[in-house]
Protein backbone atom coordinates (compact mmCIF):
# COMPACT_ATOMS: atom_id res chain seq x y z
CA UNK A 1 0.00 0.00 0.00
CA UNK A 2 1.45 3.59 -1.26
CA UNK A 3 2.15 5.98 1.82
CA UNK A 4 0.24 9.30 1.20
CA UNK A 5 1.44 12.44 1.61
CA UNK A 6 -0.27 13.81 4.26
CA UNK A 7 1.40 10.79 6.21
CA UNK A 8 5.10 11.06 4.98
CA UNK A 9 7.79 11.72 7.89
CA UNK A 10 10.12 14.75 7.17
CA UNK A 11 12.99 12.14 7.13
CA UNK A 12 11.86 11.11 3.92
CA UNK A 13 13.27 13.79 2.26
CA UNK A 14 16.54 12.83 3.51
CA UNK A 15 19.94 12.52 1.26
CA UNK A 16 22.83 10.24 2.06
CA UNK A 17 25.84 11.20 0.08
CA UNK A 18 27.13 7.33 -0.65
CA UNK A 19 23.43 7.10 -2.49
CA UNK A 20 24.17 10.31 -4.34
CA UNK A 21 26.63 8.04 -6.51
CA UNK A 22 24.15 5.36 -7.27
CA UNK A 23 20.50 6.95 -7.41
CA UNK A 24 21.34 10.85 -7.10
CA UNK A 25 17.57 13.20 -5.65
CA UNK A 26 15.80 13.93 -8.02
CA UNK A 27 16.44 11.32 -10.67
CA UNK A 28 13.94 9.67 -12.60
CA UNK A 29 12.99 6.05 -11.89
CA UNK A 30 10.70 2.82 -12.88
CA UNK A 31 10.23 -0.26 -11.32
CA UNK A 32 13.20 -2.39 -11.73
CA UNK A 33 14.22 -6.09 -11.75
CA UNK A 34 13.46 -6.92 -8.48
CA UNK A 35 10.39 -5.19 -8.13
CA UNK A 36 7.60 -6.97 -5.81
CA UNK A 37 5.17 -4.26 -5.23
CA UNK A 38 2.14 -4.53 -7.22
CA UNK A 39 1.24 -1.51 -8.84
CA UNK A 40 2.36 0.99 -5.91
CA UNK A 41 3.73 2.69 -9.30
CA UNK A 42 0.57 2.73 -11.80
CA UNK A 43 2.53 1.55 -14.53
CA UNK A 44 4.64 4.93 -14.66
CA UNK A 45 7.63 6.88 -13.94
CA UNK A 46 8.65 8.33 -10.64
CA UNK A 47 10.77 10.75 -8.60
CA UNK A 48 13.88 9.86 -6.50
CA UNK A 49 13.31 12.27 -3.60
CA UNK A 50 14.47 10.97 -0.39
CA UNK A 51 17.22 8.11 0.86
CA UNK A 52 16.81 5.54 4.42
CA UNK A 53 19.93 3.61 5.23
CA UNK A 54 19.95 1.82 8.35
CA UNK A 55 22.32 -1.11 9.65
CA UNK A 56 19.51 -3.84 8.69
CA UNK A 57 17.60 -3.01 5.58
CA UNK A 58 20.95 -0.34 3.99
CA UNK A 59 19.89 1.29 0.85
CA UNK A 60 16.66 2.45 0.57
CA UNK A 61 15.24 5.14 -2.47
CA UNK A 62 12.08 7.01 -1.09
CA UNK A 63 10.08 7.37 -4.83
CA UNK A 64 6.91 10.13 -5.62
CA UNK A 65 5.20 8.30 -8.65
CA UNK A 66 3.39 10.63 -11.06
CA UNK A 67 0.21 9.19 -11.35
CA UNK A 68 -1.37 9.69 -8.71
CA UNK A 69 1.88 11.42 -6.48
CA UNK A 70 1.71 8.51 -4.29
CA UNK A 71 5.17 8.13 -1.97
CA UNK A 72 6.87 4.92 -1.04
CA UNK A 73 10.21 3.72 -0.15
CA UNK A 74 11.83 1.03 -2.19
CA UNK A 75 15.12 -1.48 -2.15
CA UNK A 76 18.02 0.09 -3.54
CA UNK A 77 20.71 -2.18 -2.46
CA UNK A 78 19.37 -5.07 0.10
CA UNK A 79 20.76 -7.97 0.34
CA UNK A 80 21.39 -7.58 -3.99
CA UNK A 81 17.84 -6.51 -4.43
CA UNK A 82 16.81 -3.46 -6.29
CA UNK A 83 13.28 -2.57 -6.97
CA UNK A 84 14.27 0.41 -9.22
CA UNK A 85 15.90 1.25 -12.46
CA UNK A 86 17.39 4.27 -13.14
CA UNK A 87 15.50 5.86 -16.62
CA UNK A 88 16.00 9.53 -18.77
CA UNK A 89 12.12 10.38 -19.22
CA UNK A 90 11.57 14.02 -18.37
CA UNK A 91 8.85 14.68 -16.67
CA UNK A 92 6.17 17.71 -18.21
CA UNK A 93 3.68 18.91 -16.23
CA UNK A 94 0.30 17.96 -16.58
CA UNK A 95 -2.29 20.08 -18.28
CA UNK A 96 -2.95 23.55 -15.88
CA UNK A 97 0.21 22.64 -13.81
CA UNK A 98 3.07 25.22 -13.82
CA UNK A 99 5.56 22.71 -12.45
CA UNK A 100 5.47 19.22 -10.30
CA UNK A 101 7.81 17.29 -8.52
CA UNK A 102 10.73 15.49 -11.18
CA UNK A 103 10.50 18.74 -13.33
CA UNK A 104 13.75 19.85 -14.30
CA UNK A 105 13.96 24.20 -13.35
CA UNK A 106 15.83 27.03 -13.85
CA UNK A 107 15.86 30.29 -11.93
CA UNK A 108 12.98 32.76 -12.96
CA UNK A 109 12.33 36.08 -13.90
CA UNK A 110 11.89 36.89 -9.79
CA UNK A 111 14.99 34.54 -8.97
CA UNK A 112 17.17 37.01 -6.53
CA UNK A 113 19.35 34.28 -4.91
CA UNK A 114 23.05 32.53 -6.07
CA UNK A 115 23.55 33.65 -9.48
CA UNK A 116 26.01 30.13 -10.59
CA UNK A 117 22.41 28.11 -10.14
CA UNK A 118 22.04 26.58 -13.79
CA UNK A 119 19.76 23.98 -13.75
CA UNK A 120 17.97 22.25 -10.86
CA UNK A 121 15.22 19.74 -10.12
CA UNK A 122 11.76 20.29 -8.65
CA UNK A 123 11.18 17.53 -5.04
CA UNK A 124 8.67 18.66 -2.89
CA UNK A 125 5.69 20.75 -2.71
CA UNK A 126 5.82 23.22 0.21
CA UNK A 127 2.99 24.68 0.11
CA UNK A 128 0.09 25.78 -3.04
CA UNK A 129 3.12 28.25 -4.01
CA UNK A 130 6.17 27.23 -3.34
CA UNK A 131 7.99 24.43 -4.89
CA UNK A 132 10.99 23.03 -2.98
CA UNK A 133 14.21 22.87 -5.53
CA UNK A 134 17.68 20.95 -5.67
CA UNK A 135 20.40 22.88 -7.51
CA UNK A 136 22.88 20.33 -9.82
CA UNK A 137 25.86 22.53 -9.37
CA UNK A 138 26.32 22.08 -5.76
CA UNK A 139 23.64 20.12 -3.92
CA UNK A 140 21.96 23.35 -2.10
CA UNK A 141 18.12 23.59 -1.94
CA UNK A 142 15.81 26.36 -1.83
CA UNK A 143 12.07 26.88 -1.54
CA UNK A 144 10.54 29.13 -4.40
CA UNK A 145 7.49 30.45 -5.45
CA UNK A 146 6.70 29.52 -9.36
CA UNK A 147 3.86 31.83 -10.55
CA UNK A 148 0.87 29.96 -9.53
CA UNK A 149 -1.86 32.56 -8.94
CA UNK A 150 0.20 35.65 -9.64
CA UNK A 151 3.41 35.01 -7.18
CA UNK A 152 6.84 36.22 -8.57
CA UNK A 153 8.67 33.95 -10.95
CA UNK A 154 11.23 32.62 -8.87
CA UNK A 155 11.47 29.68 -10.40
CA UNK A 156 10.40 28.20 -14.36
CA UNK A 157 10.51 25.16 -16.23
CA UNK A 158 13.97 24.27 -17.76
CA UNK A 159 12.43 23.36 -20.73
CA UNK A 160 10.88 26.74 -21.45
CA UNK A 161 13.78 29.08 -20.77
CA UNK A 162 16.82 26.80 -21.60
CA UNK A 163 19.72 26.76 -18.99
CA UNK A 164 20.52 29.86 -17.21
CA UNK A 165 24.04 31.37 -16.95
CA UNK A 166 25.26 34.28 -15.85
CA UNK A 167 28.00 36.01 -18.66
CA UNK A 168 29.60 38.42 -16.56
CA UNK A 169 31.55 40.25 -19.44
CA UNK A 170 28.31 41.11 -21.11
CA UNK A 171 27.15 42.06 -17.52
CA UNK A 172 29.44 44.12 -17.59
CA UNK A 173 29.96 45.55 -20.63
CA UNK A 174 25.40 46.19 -21.68
CA UNK A 175 24.59 46.23 -18.42
CA UNK A 176 22.34 42.97 -19.30
CA UNK A 177 22.07 39.68 -17.51
CA UNK A 178 21.01 37.64 -20.67
CA UNK A 179 20.06 34.32 -20.65
CA UNK A 180 21.81 31.89 -22.60
CA UNK A 181 22.19 28.12 -23.14
CA UNK A 182 25.24 26.36 -21.40
CA UNK A 183 26.71 23.98 -24.10
CA UNK A 184 28.95 22.26 -21.98
CA UNK A 185 26.16 21.20 -19.27
CA UNK A 186 24.12 19.92 -22.38
CA UNK A 187 26.57 18.22 -23.56
CA UNK A 188 27.36 16.73 -20.46
CA UNK A 189 23.89 15.51 -19.92
CA UNK A 190 24.02 13.55 -23.12
CA UNK A 191 26.93 11.43 -22.60
CA UNK A 192 25.02 8.06 -21.41
CA UNK A 193 25.28 7.16 -17.41
CA UNK A 194 27.47 4.29 -16.39
CA UNK A 195 26.17 0.33 -15.78
CA UNK A 196 24.93 -0.41 -12.19
CA UNK A 197 25.50 -2.88 -9.83
CA UNK A 198 28.92 -4.19 -10.84
CA UNK A 199 29.64 -7.52 -9.07
CA UNK A 200 32.39 -10.50 -9.39
CA UNK A 201 31.19 -14.08 -8.71
CA UNK A 202 31.89 -17.80 -8.95
CA UNK A 203 35.58 -17.01 -8.89
CA UNK A 204 38.19 -19.89 -9.48
CA UNK A 205 41.94 -19.95 -10.68
CA UNK A 206 41.51 -18.37 -14.27
CA UNK A 207 37.85 -17.77 -14.20
CA UNK A 208 35.50 -15.16 -13.02
CA UNK A 209 32.34 -13.88 -13.81
CA UNK A 210 31.19 -10.42 -14.32
CA UNK A 211 27.69 -9.26 -14.34
CA UNK A 212 26.07 -5.80 -14.11
CA UNK A 213 22.88 -3.45 -14.26
CA UNK A 214 22.19 -2.02 -17.41
CA UNK A 215 22.64 1.63 -17.44
CA UNK A 216 20.19 4.70 -16.71
CA UNK A 217 19.43 5.48 -20.35
CA UNK A 218 18.36 1.80 -21.37
CA UNK A 219 17.57 3.08 -24.73
CA UNK A 220 20.68 1.29 -25.93
CA UNK A 221 21.29 1.34 -29.77
CA UNK A 222 22.31 -1.39 -32.20
CA UNK A 223 25.94 -0.04 -32.19
CA UNK A 224 25.88 0.45 -28.33
CA UNK A 225 28.26 -2.02 -25.93
CA UNK A 226 29.51 -2.59 -22.71
CA UNK A 227 33.77 -2.15 -22.05
CA UNK A 228 34.49 -4.33 -19.90
CA UNK A 229 38.34 -3.72 -18.15
CA UNK A 230 40.13 -5.86 -15.96
CA UNK A 231 43.67 -5.54 -14.76
CA UNK A 232 45.91 -7.60 -12.43
CA UNK A 233 47.21 -5.23 -9.66
CA UNK A 234 50.76 -6.06 -9.93
CA UNK A 235 50.73 -5.22 -13.41
CA UNK A 236 48.83 -1.78 -13.52
CA UNK A 237 50.05 -1.26 -16.95
CA UNK A 238 48.65 -4.02 -18.95
CA UNK A 239 44.78 -3.55 -19.28
CA UNK A 240 42.42 -5.94 -21.12
CA UNK A 241 39.40 -4.48 -22.56
CA UNK A 242 36.59 -6.85 -23.52
CA UNK A 243 33.79 -5.88 -25.57
CA UNK A 244 29.66 -7.31 -24.73
CA UNK A 245 27.04 -6.30 -27.36
CA UNK A 246 23.68 -7.33 -26.16
CA UNK A 247 24.54 -8.46 -22.33
CA UNK A 248 24.67 -7.72 -18.60
CA UNK A 249 27.94 -10.21 -17.92
CA UNK A 250 30.62 -12.19 -19.30
CA UNK A 251 33.40 -14.21 -18.24
CA UNK A 252 36.70 -13.25 -17.60
CA UNK A 253 38.80 -16.55 -18.60
CA UNK A 254 42.43 -15.78 -18.63
CA UNK A 255 43.22 -15.18 -15.05
CA UNK A 256 46.25 -16.31 -13.00
CA UNK A 257 45.56 -18.68 -9.64
CA UNK A 258 46.58 -16.13 -6.42
CA UNK A 259 46.20 -12.57 -8.00
CA UNK A 260 44.60 -9.71 -7.19
CA UNK A 261 42.51 -8.10 -10.33
CA UNK A 262 39.84 -5.06 -10.42
CA UNK A 263 37.67 -4.61 -13.19
CA UNK A 264 34.98 -1.95 -13.99
CA UNK A 265 32.57 -1.44 -16.92
CA UNK A 266 31.42 1.41 -19.33
CA UNK A 267 28.96 1.72 -21.96
CA UNK A 268 30.18 2.97 -25.24
CA UNK A 269 27.25 4.53 -27.34
CA UNK A 270 26.68 6.86 -30.48
CA UNK A 271 26.54 9.84 -27.76
CA UNK A 272 29.88 8.65 -26.45
CA UNK A 273 31.34 6.75 -23.35
CA UNK A 274 30.38 6.52 -20.02
CA UNK A 275 32.22 7.03 -17.07
CA UNK A 276 33.53 3.65 -15.58
CA UNK A 277 31.49 1.80 -12.54
CA UNK A 278 33.09 2.03 -9.43
CA UNK A 279 35.71 -0.39 -9.91
CA UNK A 280 35.67 -3.72 -8.00
CA UNK A 281 38.39 -5.96 -6.71
CA UNK A 282 38.83 -9.65 -6.46
CA UNK A 283 41.34 -12.27 -5.77
CA UNK A 284 41.58 -15.41 -7.74
CA UNK A 285 41.48 -18.69 -5.83
CA UNK A 286 45.02 -20.42 -5.42
CA UNK A 287 45.76 -23.74 -7.56
CA UNK A 288 45.64 -27.16 -6.03
CA UNK A 289 49.18 -28.10 -5.52
CA UNK A 290 48.64 -31.55 -4.57
CA UNK A 291 47.74 -33.43 -7.54
CA UNK A 292 51.23 -34.69 -7.47
CA UNK A 293 50.38 -36.65 -3.60
CA UNK A 294 47.63 -38.61 -5.35
CA UNK A 295 48.20 -42.03 -7.08
CA UNK A 296 47.67 -42.02 -10.72
CA UNK A 297 44.67 -43.97 -10.51
CA UNK A 298 43.50 -45.56 -14.54
CA UNK A 299 39.99 -42.77 -15.14
CA UNK A 300 37.42 -45.00 -15.44
CA UNK A 301 34.07 -45.22 -17.23
CA UNK A 302 32.59 -42.90 -13.97
CA UNK A 303 35.01 -40.82 -13.67
CA UNK A 304 34.17 -39.33 -17.36
CA UNK A 305 31.10 -38.85 -16.79
CA UNK A 306 32.28 -37.09 -13.31
CA UNK A 307 34.46 -34.85 -15.76
CA UNK A 308 31.33 -34.11 -18.23
CA UNK A 309 29.97 -32.31 -15.05
CA UNK A 310 33.17 -30.59 -13.79
CA UNK A 311 34.32 -29.36 -17.63
CA UNK A 312 32.42 -26.23 -19.24
CA UNK A 313 33.45 -23.21 -21.21
CA UNK A 314 36.05 -23.97 -24.18
CA UNK A 315 36.11 -27.90 -23.30
CA UNK A 316 36.86 -28.66 -27.07
CA UNK A 317 40.30 -27.09 -26.48
CA UNK A 318 40.96 -30.26 -24.47
CA UNK A 319 40.78 -32.35 -27.32
CA UNK A 320 43.96 -32.95 -29.03
CA UNK A 321 46.03 -33.22 -25.30
CA UNK A 322 43.75 -35.78 -25.06
CA UNK A 323 45.11 -37.13 -28.08
CA UNK A 324 41.86 -36.86 -29.38
CA UNK A 325 41.99 -36.04 -33.43
CA UNK A 326 40.02 -32.71 -35.02
CA UNK A 327 37.63 -35.31 -37.02
CA UNK A 328 36.65 -37.82 -33.89
CA UNK A 329 36.10 -34.19 -32.20
CA UNK A 330 33.85 -33.23 -34.95
CA UNK A 331 32.22 -36.92 -35.15
CA UNK A 332 31.91 -36.55 -31.31
CA UNK A 333 30.09 -32.79 -31.94
CA UNK A 334 27.79 -34.35 -34.35
CA UNK A 335 26.64 -37.22 -32.61
CA UNK A 336 25.74 -35.80 -29.63
CA UNK A 337 22.78 -32.98 -29.22
CA UNK A 338 24.01 -31.30 -25.86
CA UNK A 339 27.58 -30.15 -25.05
CA UNK A 340 27.24 -32.51 -21.49
CA UNK A 341 27.18 -35.37 -23.41
CA UNK A 342 29.74 -34.32 -25.85
CA UNK A 343 31.80 -33.34 -23.02
CA UNK A 344 31.45 -36.98 -21.90
CA UNK A 345 31.89 -38.85 -24.99
CA UNK A 346 35.19 -37.09 -25.54
CA UNK A 347 36.63 -38.26 -22.05
CA UNK A 348 35.25 -41.66 -22.59
CA UNK A 349 37.24 -41.93 -25.79
CA UNK A 350 40.08 -40.91 -23.65
CA UNK A 351 39.94 -43.35 -20.65
CA UNK A 352 39.09 -46.29 -22.83
CA UNK A 353 41.48 -46.03 -25.85
CA UNK A 354 44.61 -44.09 -23.71
CA UNK A 355 46.44 -46.10 -21.33
CA UNK A 356 47.65 -42.62 -20.27
CA UNK A 357 44.53 -41.52 -18.88
CA UNK A 358 45.72 -40.76 -15.28
CA UNK A 359 43.88 -38.69 -12.75
CA UNK A 360 48.15 -36.45 -12.57
CA UNK A 361 48.26 -36.95 -16.52
CA UNK A 362 44.79 -34.89 -16.71
CA UNK A 363 45.61 -32.54 -14.09
CA UNK A 364 48.30 -31.52 -16.20
CA UNK A 365 46.65 -30.72 -19.03
CA UNK A 366 44.45 -28.37 -17.27
CA UNK A 367 47.09 -26.52 -16.26
CA UNK A 368 48.48 -26.11 -19.55
CA UNK A 369 45.25 -24.59 -20.61
CA UNK A 370 43.59 -22.19 -18.06
CA UNK A 371 41.02 -20.65 -20.28
CA UNK A 372 38.67 -24.01 -20.02
CA UNK A 373 35.82 -23.64 -17.54
CA UNK A 374 36.74 -26.11 -14.56
CA UNK A 375 35.03 -27.06 -11.10
CA UNK A 376 37.20 -27.71 -8.89
CA UNK A 377 35.03 -28.65 -6.71
CA UNK A 378 34.18 -31.56 -8.36
CA UNK A 379 38.11 -32.34 -9.04
CA UNK A 380 38.03 -32.62 -4.86
CA UNK A 381 35.51 -35.11 -4.54
CA UNK A 382 37.02 -37.27 -6.90
CA UNK A 383 40.61 -37.17 -5.50
CA UNK A 384 38.69 -37.94 -2.14
CA UNK A 385 37.37 -41.09 -3.32
CA UNK A 386 41.41 -42.20 -3.96
CA UNK A 387 43.90 -42.79 -1.45
CA UNK A 388 46.92 -40.60 -0.87
CA UNK A 389 50.52 -41.85 -1.14
CA UNK A 390 52.11 -42.49 1.87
Amino acid sequence: MAVMKQFINPSCYDEIQEMQKHSPIGCRVRRGRDWVWADQDNGGPGTVVGHLYDELRKYWCWVEWDIGGDINVYRWDVQGKCDLTIVDEERQPEEEEIIMVGCKVAPGEGYEGNSSHVIGIAIKYIDDNKMQVRWDDDGSRENLMYGKDGTPKQLVLAIDKGIRKQDHENCRSEGENPIVYDDSALKQKSLPAPPEFLEVYDIFENTANVRWQKCRDDKMSSNSKYVVTYVEKNKPHKKILVDVVAAVSCILDDLKPASDYSVDVKLVSNDGESLPTKTYSFKTRETDTDDTCYEDWKLTEKDASRLAEAVGMNWQILGPPLGIRNVKLHHIIENNMTVALRIYDMFLTWVTQDKDSTFRTLCKILEKYPSVYVDRKILSEMKQEHPLIK
